[in-house]
């Protein structure tokens, strides 16, 4: 390196700032940045918090190098916190190397801030579980990952599971020891899972030493489906169960397999803040047994199917056919189960919702969206793509009720995205009725409202609600000139 270069002349302190954010692309990277001068190898070993990144793979096919990363990485890291992060093919419990290396990093668990498990199946997630979790204690730990993947040979390999069914090859014993040592392992800032598996714990279960993960705020699912298993409505709810404290909960599932009736109590999440379903049959089970008065975000993503596959078990509901044929949606029966399931949430728990949003996600009629908008005083953004919601309730929007109230008072922003029923008309009311100050007790005037590929508004409504608003995002759908 040119001794007179600018970057020869920053300060340690600065290079070290700099070489933080290289760390962030790649755990190796501390190694090459040392092999460059004697400033930068002395800036970077002596700077603790480069080395607190540390990824291994199982087998390594260098076993002695990689025993000797690992201990250069804890040593030189210090006192400060690492990040474990580990991609195991097979448990070896003969392979010597493999046992050392993660003898090593086990040693360094009060140490541990965050911890990535990347497992080629669910009996290797368990047994790298059951080793960390045994008898150690993990004094800082606050996030982990566990991904379980497979490959073709892998699925085609699993045995067909019979529903109910406990066997010894039942994915739902290996989740199920994964979880109970969670639940065992002393970590008391442990706050935030992320789950990527096909199945959850088995029914009913439990742990000796304590009940509940009862430090647990953050919990993302993410259902990888290989054609024998699946997470039910029910799985989903025993666990929640065991969060009492959770905040924020995301469940990202298949749309496979079809709903299925649940015959449990309703399970009380009294701090959960934010609640997102995604790509899922169960949203009615899943809100219609959840209490959660604190919740302030409902995503709903990607809910709309037009075919759902039937399930002769599954129980219907007397409302479902008290609504008029001429208001379905092309996808009545996902819309359906996302309509009542709305309906039985917001009456067991009338939620403060703020932040409403429909990706992909419907309700059957008008009178749905009414309902659910006369319950959510609350509102202040809502969003939906791809609705067949028709200028009903944009109408009902605009103007108060009978009884001179207005659904939504605190509403502000806006957002239909590809929701061919809705018409310039009827944008232009709500852009007129929400914004109007001739009214005593008007609801709060619209700051954003954007109007995105509606092939059925047109440019002149636009043009007037840019008028009315000031502020309005447009995009129409170009039409194919013949």
């Amino acid at each position: 390196m040119i001794k007179n270069s600018p970057i020869a002349m920053l300060p340690p302190e600065l290079l070290a700032e700099i070489f933080e954010h290289c760390t962030v692309m790649e755990s190796f990277i501390p190694v090459r940045l040392s092999h460059v001068s004697r400033l930068w190898r002395w800036t970077t070993i002596s700077t603790p918090r480069l080395w607190c990144r540390i990824h291994a793979v199982l087998p390594s096919s260098t076993p002695e190098i990689t025993v000797s990363k690992i201990c250069s990485w804890l040593q030189r890291s210090g006192m400060f916190p690492i990040e474990v992060s580990l991609l195991i093919h097979g448990w070896e419990v003969t392979d010597h190397w493999q046992v050392k290396i993660l003898n090593h990093l086990r040693d360094h668990s009060r140490h541990w801030a965050r911890f990535s498990l990347e497992a080629s199946s669910h009996e290797v997630a368990r047994e790298a579980c059951v080793f960390f979790t045994a008898s150690h204690r993990y004094d800082i730990l606050s996030r982990m990952d566990i991904r379980t993947r497979f490959s073709t040979g892998d699925v085609d390999e699993i045995p067909e599971l019979i529903n109910g069914d406990d066997g010894d090859d039942d994915p739902r014993r290996d989740i199920t020891a994964v979880f109970q040592g969670l639940m065992e392992t002393y970590a008391p800032r442990f706050h935030e899972l992320n789950i990527t598996i096909s199945a959850l714990p088995l029914p009913h279960w439990s742990s000796t030493r304590r009940p509940e993960l009862s430090h647990l705020k953050v919990l993302r699912i993410c259902e990888r489906y290989i054609g024998t298993t699946e997470i039910g409505a029910s799985s989903i709810l025993y666990l929640l169960a065991k969060c009492p404290s959770l905040e924020y909960f995301v469940f990202k599932g298949s749309c496979v397999s079809p709903p299925h009736s649940v015959t449990m109590n309703v399970v009380n999440l009294p701090y959960l803040r934010h609640l997102h379903l995604i790509r899922t049959f169960h949203q009615r089970s899943l809100l219609s047994h959840l209490y959660t008065p604190s919740l302030e975000t409902l995503r709903l993503i990607w809910l709309n199917y037009g075919e759902m596959p039937a399930d002769e078990f599954y129980d219907s509901d007397p409302m479902e056919v008290d609504e008029d044929p001429a208001e379905f949606s092309q996808s009545p029966q996902t819309d359906l189960l996302t309509g009542l399931g709305l309906r039985t949430l917001i009456r067991n728990s009338a939620p403060r919702i703020r932040v409403f949003d429909m990706d992909f996600s419907d309700m059957r009629s008008p009178k749905d969206f009414i309902w659910v908008f006369k319950h959510l005083p609350m509102l202040e953004y809502f969003r939906i793509v791809g609705s067949d919601m028709s200028d009903r309730v944009l109408f009902a929007l605009a103007s108060p009720g009978r009884d001179g109230r207005w659904l939504c008072p605190l509403l502000t922003e806006l957002e239909f995205s590809r929701c061919d029923a809705i018409t310039g008309k009827g944008v232009v009311a709500l852009s007129k009725g929400r914004n109007e100050r001739n009214t005593l007790h008007g609801p709060q005037r619209l700051k954003q409202f954007t109007v995105d590929f509606c092939a059925n508004v047109d440019c002149e409504s636009i043009a007037v609600m840019q008028y009315l608003l000031g502020i309005v995002n447009f995009e129409i759908t170009p039409v194919a000139v013949p």
